[in-house]
């Protein structure tokens, strides 16, 4: 069957991948609660899992019932990402939020990067890719070594870029003879995974780019929720916070919220802060 391929297939870049079956019998290598079944996964939240530096989630305008991204699969996929990529996630596309439209997706990520991609198929398998590159058009693949794509349910697994080949990313505008839409991995027409324009369909075929398995319900899926997370905060704030801190008129630079950062994720992850004052900072503390 197309959509039956085991995640376990082999990757060259590593050897092996391993895969974790999202079910009761071993939940808690996701940190779920056990007697979980698949379809309850994704409300679980895991316990904080110690030192291991996670990400805080900004859901935007979104609650984070509505979102598609739940914090069992953050604890997947944050540890292969470095520490600059593991501080904070921000929502910027929920097409239950924004509707199907292409155009909007595209103008709500505009440069941004590195970028996570999350979608459902209506057949209820959840994956994605984290790409490293900006998406924008162009007639070829392109993109960067570091990005990767992976399962969520019904089994989870991520599948690096193996060097087989550099058709990494693609990302098709207005194109009269040539795929409209964004993907990872493959050939043309035949990629990894591919969202056509319409936001409604896409693809996900074995891939030697990823040594990736079909990652959907099957290899054209019907779309249910699409997702698009920055990874990381925009330049001109990273450049802000680093002028901040340099700046001894200001003591150290940092705001109440920062200060208490590591004390939010705590509440976050244990489900208790909603992240109503996410984005919003006060004025600085003086030492």
């Amino acid at each position: 069957m197309p959509g039956s391929h085991d995640s376990s297939h082999a990757n060259p870049a590593s050897g092996s991948s391993s895969s974790t079956q999202l079910n009761s019998s071993s939940g808690n290598a996701m940190g779920l609660r056990p007697g979980s079944s698949a379809g309850h996964v994704a409300a679980a939240v895991p316990q904080c899992p110690g030192r291991l530096q996670l990400p805080l989630l900004g859901w935007g305008l979104c609650s984070p019932h509505e979102a598609l991204l739940q914090p069992a699969w953050v604890w997947l996929l944050a540890p292969g990402l470095p520490l600059p990529l593991r501080q904070e996630w921000r929502l910027l596309f929920n097409s239950s939020k924004h509707g199907m439209s292409y155009s909007t997706f595209l103008g709500r990520l505009g440069e941004a990067c590195p970028t996570l991609l999350l979608v459902r198929d209506k057949g209820g398998a959840v994956f994605g890719g984290i790409a490293h590159a900006p998406w924008q058009k162009t007639g070829t693949f392109y993109g960067d070594y570091a990005s990767s794509i992976f399962s969520l349910l019904p089994r989870a697994n991520v599948y690096p870029a193996s060097g087989i080949n550099g058709n990494l990313q693609w990302c098709g505008v207005s194109f009269s003879q040539l795929p409209n839409g964004v993907g990872f991995g493959g050939q043309v027409g035949h990629f990894g995974l591919f969202l056509d324009a319409s936001l409604d369909t896409g693809m996900s075929r074995p891939s030697a780019t990823y040594a990736s398995p079909c990652l959907a319900s099957s290899q054209v899926f019907q779309v249910d929720v699409v997702e698009a997370w920055l990874l990381q905060p925009p330049e001109e704030e990273q450049q802000g916070d680093a002028a901040g801190a340099r700046n001894g008129s200001r003591g150290s630079g940092l705001s109440a919220l920062d200060k208490a950062r590591g004390d939010r994720q705590i509440l976050q992850w244990a489900g208790v802060d909603k992240n109503y004052s996410a984005g919003i900072k006060d004025e600085p503390i003086e030492d």
